[in-house]
């Protein structure tokens, strides 16, 4: 699709969802810095956003634009800092936490984001929705923890193993 098409089908509202969303993820700690706010800037959750939901109401690009902030940021702490273990299981633990209404420390930015999130997302979740996310969430958790753990042992899977592992540690919401 060329610029001009793909720009007659851009909500107008594209930009103030990508202020909202810079706001954000400053208010809940997920950018701290220059080089944080920078990398946000390059992502262009607010013009993706505006795009994907060009006939919504001003709000929604916004909502949406800091879901798709919340995914990156969180996959990228654990693809790219390869982190430890012991903290990808605690984060994960406290997010899934934050999805079972339980109440915890708000340790991380990710659980501030979501503890923010979730509660919208609830609001319009058709019945049972909400525990069927909550499992899926839980087997990517699991997941997720099991390919952190492997790669922190320098560990190498077997090519069968792959896929089954690989289904549950993209990180997409699931409908």
């Amino acid at each position: 699709m060329d610029d001009h098409r793909r720009a007659a089908h851009l909500s107008p509202d594209w930009d103030y969802a990508e202020r909202q969303v810079r706001a954000w993820s400053a208010d809940v700690g997920l950018t701290t810095n220059a080089d944080g706010e920078h990398a946000l800037a390059r992502m262009g959750r607010g013009g993706m956003a505006g795009w994907l939901a060009s006939d919504a109401d001003r709000f929604e690009p916004a909502l949406l634009s800091r879901r798709s902030v919340f995914i990156a940021v969180v996959d990228d702490g654990f693809d790219h800092e390869r982190a430890e273990p012991e903290r990808v299981r605690v984060l994960l633990e406290q997010l899934i936490g934050v999805l079972e209404g339980v109440d915890i420390p708000r340790g991380y930015p990710a659980v501030a984001a979501l503890a923010d999130l979730w509660p919208r997302r609830l609001a319009g979740a058709a019945s049972g929705w909400a525990v069927r996310f909550v499992e899926v969430y839980r087997r990517h958790a699991d997941a997720t923890y099991t390919a952190v753990e492997l790669c922190a042992r320098g560990g190498k899977q077997g090519l069968a193993d792959h896929p089954a592992l690989r289904r549950h540690t993209i990180t997409a919401l699931p409908t």
